[in-house]
């Protein structure tokens, strides 16, 4: 699992060594802290950013709305953290559509609880962190997986397979395992055409397959996990492997 990568715009060196204490200490990477647009730009260009906390005031100048205009075409989510009270500043921010708006002196759980707010708005899961056990947001890229105060990313494509055991649906991902609560239903919706449903309760990363033994209705995978490969499901699955003419 990876944690959540931060990008601060911020230019003043105080404040933004208390964000990023705070941040590291819930388990969030601070990928970059910048102090002007330019400087953020480039390490948006070059490095994966899952979510972007935006000063509003650089110097004199709005230059945290300036880049959340940018930031909000790039499909990041990002809030503002700013000591500006101004109201007409206020309502030119919100026409970027940032998922919050925090005043300065922030209280430290407000903004850890406001990036969770962030993460389940920008992909539509709301309340989703709530969960009793592993609550899960999925997206194209990631599952989103919280565990007590800390929020970690599991990239799709590293996943073997997802199993349904009880009321969770079972993640192996690099030989370790997570329970999300989440139906097997509304995660094959969201998952990649390469994810392909082997019975009722299971799918797999065709990716990951090492043996099929039709005769068997056995899959072998590359981490040595055997998945049960149901009749109603055989033939399709075959077929699209093109392992039949």
């Amino acid at each position: 699992m990876k944690n959540i990568n931060v990008l601060v715009l911020e230019d003043n060196p105080k404040e933004a060594l208390i964000i990023e204490k705070a941040l590291i200490k819930h388990n969030y990477d601070v990928t970059a802290i910048c102090s002007n647009i330019n400087e953020a730009e480039k390490v948006l260009q070059q490095t994966p950013i899952d979510l972007c906390i935006l000063d509003i005031f650089l110097g004199n100048v709005t230059g945290g709305i300036d880049l959340a205009e940018k930031v909000s075409k790039s499909n990041i989510p990002f809030l503002f953290l700013t000591s500006s009270k101004d109201r007409t500043v206020f309502e030119k921010a919100k026409l970027t559509n940032p998922f919050s708006y925090l005043l300065k002196p922030f209280n430290e759980l407000e903004l850890t609880f406001t990036i969770e707010l962030a993460i389940e708005k920008f992909f539509d899961q709301f309340n989703a962190f709530s969960e009793e056990k592993a609550p899960t947001v999925l997206s194209t890229n990631y599952l989103f997986i919280k565990n007590a105060d800390k929020i970690s990313k599991v990239e799709i494509n590293d996943i073997s397979f997802i199993q349904v055991e009880n009321r969770y649906c079972k993640v192996s991902y690099n030989k370790h395992n997570y329970f999300v609560k989440m139906p097997l239903k509304k995660i094959i919706e969201t998952l990649p055409p390469y994810f392909i449903q082997t019975h009722r309760n299971c799918i797999i990363n065709s990716h990951k397959i090492k043996d099929i033994f039709p005769n068997d209705n056995l899959i072998v995978l590359e981490d040595g996990n055997k998945i049960t490969l149901s009749e109603r499901y055989k033939y399709n699955i075959l077929k699209r492997l093109n392992i039949i003419n």
